[in-house]
């Protein structure tokens, strides 16, 4: 198969940021970002993923990954919208681009990497802006350093009402250690909307991670809190914690 270029369809998740890619089985905290799907509802889409075709590849050595696709979007009554497009291209100074369909999370400090993301995705009068950095260090044999920051906008214009104007951040750290089986994480992420008439959101989660048989076997607790900023001339939100053990168990 030719790495310069590879062809997806079906039901597949659109390429836009690093974290709206990554691979469910090898998360560093819990689960996604809670604001990586946020155009979801509004684009219809099943958990990130639309109906299309893209095409993918990896080129320089190993140095560059793009990925370029066509999906349905929103078509309205009659189809009458344009087709939604999606480009995203990264740079992987290390040449460690991978041909997976999904990116990798925590890798146990196997390999150093650093990625560096940028996606823009648009229907009609609706533009979506994202960009990202991922990278991982080997410390010591058996432990490593992982980091992650996106930063995405959001502009649904007269297409997408549901989907108002606004910027979300994320931002994830943890470290590895004893010989990969125990991990600590803290993730920060923040809703900021165009709009002072919208209450901005700020979710905070730290946990800690046992790893039972790598990703195959994983147990972890966190504790998140969310709380939200008071919109102009009302009351704001009441704050919330939750506490969440999550066992996950993948056969791959």
């Amino acid at each position: 198969m030719n790495n310069g270029i590879r062809l997806d369809g079906g039901l597949i998740l659109v390429p836009t940021s690093y974290n709206h890619l990554q691979s469910a089985a090898t998360h560093l905290v819990l689960d996604y970002g809670p604001y990586t799907f946020v155009e979801s509802g509004p684009m219809q889409e099943k958990v990130g993923r639309d109906t299309g075709l893209q095409a993918r590849g990896v080129i320089a050595g190993k140095l560059v990954e793009y990925r370029l696709g066509v999906f349905q979007g929103v078509r309205g009554r009659g189809n009458v919208n344009p087709l939604r497009t999606t480009g995203r291209i990264s740079l992987h100074p290390f040449k460690t681009a991978s041909h997976s369909f999904f990116y990798a999370g925590n890798r146990f400090g196997k390999t150093k990497v650093l990625s560096l993301g940028a996606a823009v995705d648009a229907q009609k009068d609706c533009r979506n802006i994202h960009g990202d950095i991922y990278a991982e260090m080997p410390l010591a044999e058996g432990s490593c350093l992982t980091l992650q920051t996106d930063v995405s906008s959001y502009d649904g214009g007269d297409l997408l009402p549901d989907l108002p104007k606004q910027t979300t951040y994320l931002a994830e750290a943890g470290l590895t250690f004893l010989k990969n089986r125990l991990s600590v994480w803290a993730q920060a992420a923040v809703r900021d909307y165009d709009s002072e008439l919208r209450s901005d959101e700020t979710n905070l989660q730290f946990g800690v991670g046992g790893y039972l048989d790598g990703h195959r076997s994983a147990l972890k607790l966190a504790v998140d809190h969310r709380s939200y900023d008071a919109p102009k001339e009302e009351t704001a939100k009441p704050k919330r914690t939750a506490v969440a053990l999550q066992y996950q168990i993948f056969y791959f």
